[in-house]
């Protein structure tokens, strides 16, 4: 009895994981799963938008991340949305760049605005405090790209000694500022607001270490092609090649019973049986009127799936026998992952049911050779007969829809006849009660409601 109770205890533990629930109130702005497709490890299912503040999330590089902190204010502007201003806060600063790059993940909050949407495009204005220093423009330096830039003072056509005149130097939001006394060949950095040069010679400085080491480089390489060459010919090669069979579905039907009564005589047995599957990994159970539903998924280190799967079968022979009286036995599939390897179409007519013999014709064709396991039909129209009621002569009979359909409902029918014995003989009746041709149809007795019959 303990035994019993820990594994309900463990199918039920295992049937909560299945329900999500979001960590935050907010509203679902995208569904990336539909109804009945399967929801594999690590797939989003939904997309939510929290009813919080909404937040931007930036890459920085190395030279500005050191001095922002938690709680400083920024400004952000969307480009798109006419320009708008909007006021922000640091709320989260990254202590590890990310593996791409020397960037630095920052989190800025934004304060709460009618109408804000989640997606938006959103610059981000970082007021940075730096030492002063002398900002020339680019073009009116000397070899600005050299590691020798100069600067000059042109005065009364030509190139004057600058020792006892002012500078006057461009800066960022216009107009100029006076620096102390200079002369003609005066070095200077050229304005880069964010290290650029730096990281450049950075970059420079890495590609330099690593050419220096052609041997190492040599030597990986050489290490990294053998591998490749052996994995190349050591690899399975099919030419079809077969998904392991991780998924299978069970389908239980007891006619006749509700949901409730499914869960708990047919769903719960066939739960205590598979928890002793020690291959399965996770079942999804669901209870319907007059069926139950479960999806098991094997293990990823299972290696022998036909074995795994016989013993499936054999948990649900087991509790098959827990089941009440007119339940069926449960159905299991678990070839849920085969592949389509040819996909053949069938044309040449606007008729839709001519097309569907010629498609049927081709399934039967196909399916005597041996070499084929199961034939779709796709885009089946069925077959069907519309009944168009004249409404006039209908109002004058006193018939209706409805009426007509319950009397040719109860016309055809299936049923069985049973069998005359005579004489030692025996002949099985069987009652011509189903249509059988358009002719049938409209050659049906229709009772008015007068009491006279006349012809559909």
């Amino acid at each position: 009895m303990q035994a019993a109770q820990a594994r309900l205890q463990e199918s039920r533990r295992i049937r909560s994981e299945a329900d999500l629930k979001a960590p935050f109130s907010g509203t679902i702005t995208a569904v990336r799963l539909e109804p009945g497709e399967w929801a594999q490890a690590g797939r989003p299912v939904v997309e939510l938008s929290g009813d919080s503040n909404f937040e931007l999330e930036v890459d920085v590089p190395e030279s500005v991340i050191g001095r922002l902190g938690e709680g400083d204010q920024v400004d952000v502007i969307l480009p798109f949305v006419g320009g708008k201003k909007l006021k922000g806060r640091v709320t989260a600063v990254a202590r590890a760049a990310l593996s791409s790059g020397r960037l630095f993940p920052l989190i800025v909050t934004l304060d709460p605005v009618p109408g804000l949407t989640a997606g938006l495009t959103a610059e981000l204005i970082l007021t940075i405090q730096t030492e002063p220093k002398n900002l020339v423009p680019v073009g009116a330096i000397l070899n600005p790209g050299t590691s020798r830039p100069s600067l000059f003072v042109m005065q009364d056509g030509g190139r004057k000694n600058i020792g006892g005149d002012r500078l006057f130097l461009w800066r960022p939001g216009g107009g100029f500022w006076r620096s102390g006394k200079g002369r003609s060949g005066h070095r200077l950095r050229p304005y880069d607001p964010i290290g650029r040069q730096a990281s450049g010679g950075a970059a420079m400085n890495i590609i330099k270490a690593i050419l220096d080491r052609g041997r190492l480089i040599l030597t990986v390489a050489i290490i990294l092609s053998l591998t490749g060459a052996v994995m190349g010919l050591t690899m399975i090669r099919q030419e079809d090649p077969r998904l392991p069979d991780y998924w299978g579905q069970v389908i239980a039907r007891f006619p006749g019973a509700d949901a409730n009564t499914v869960e708990r005589l047919v769903l719960e047995p066939i739960e205590d049986a598979l928890v002793q599957v020690e291959e399965i990994k996770t079942t999804d159970a669901t209870a319907f009127d007059e069926i139950a539903v479960l999806t098991v998924e094997l293990r990823g280190e299972t290696k022998d799936f036909n074995h795994a799967w016989d013993e499936v079968r054999e948990a649900l022979e087991t509790a098959r026998q827990d089941f009440p009286v007119g339940a069926e036995a449960p159905v299991l599939d678990e070839d849920q992952q085969d592949q389509d390897s040819v996909v053949l179409a069938v044309t040449g007519s606007t008729d839709r049911l001519r097309l569907l013999d010629a498609a049927r014709a081709v399934k039967d064709a196909l399916l005597r050779l041996s070499s084929v396991s199961k034939v779709h039909l796709i885009a089946d129209p069925g077959e069907q007969v519309t009944i168009e009621l004249d409404d006039p002569t209908a109002r004058r009979l006193g018939l209706d829809p409805a009426t007509l359909a319950a009397q040719l409902s109860a016309r055809n029918r299936i049923i069985p006849g049973g069998s005359i014995h005579l004489g030692g003989k025996s002949v099985r009746l069987r009652p011509l009660s189903e249509f059988r041709s358009v002719k049938e149809i409209a050659d049906t007795p229709i009772m008015l409601t007068s009491g006279k019959a006349i012809t559909l």
